[in-house]
């Protein structure tokens, strides 16, 4: 059954993001790939202990989505925390390169594939002071957010499969 099924239901990639500590544009970022760039540099990490140093390809551009997307503005995209910004961008822009538009045609669904949302959210909340951990309330999680922001109809899920989570995230897109 599960053959017959593959072969029947086409998966497309019809527009493509990306931010990275390389670029927030496939072009910019395929252009450093093929040249051997990394997005790895040395980082300011305050006061290092014993002279150490500290490496990471942290990510400093993160462009505002085009203004396509259910009256989001500069404003309201400059007001969200940091994940949720690094997150919608690049699926903003693959949308709007595949041209997509809330309500018309096919229903489209989200499946995010990210390795510790929760966690994130946790250690945050912890070193503000802690409260939202431990309170009897549920919030939305991020996968909801970004597909209402984003006007997806579909089912929105998060995949957590650490490194092979855009990989599984696009088998169960499929």
């Amino acid at each position: 059954m599960l053959e017959h099924r593959a072969e029947r239901e086409a998966v497309a990639i019809t527009g493509i993001g990306v931010v990275s500590p390389l670029g927030s544009s496939f072009a910019i970022v395929a252009d450093a790939l093929v040249a051997g760039r990394s997005g790895v540099r040395e980082i300011d990490a305050g006061d290092p202990a014993r002279g150490a140093r500290y490496f990471a390809a942290p990510v400093t551009d993160i462009p505002t989505p085009p203004a396509v997307l259910n009256g989001l503005d500069v404003a309201d995209f400059q007001q969200l925390d940091r994940f949720e910004r690094i997150c919608l961008a690049p699926l903003a822009q693959a949308l709007a390169e595949a041209r997509f538009a809330p309500g018309r045609g096919p229903r489209l669904g989200l499946v995010l594939g990210i390795g510790a949302e929760q966690l994130k959210a946790w250690e945050l909340d912890y070193l503000s002071g802690g409260g939202r951990v431990f309170e009897p309330r549920r919030d939305r999680t991020l996968v909801q957010r970004l597909a209402q922001r984003l006007g997806v109809d579909g089912p929105a899920v998060t995949v957590a499969a650490a490194c092979a989570s855009s990989g599984y995230a696009m088998a169960l897109g499929r």
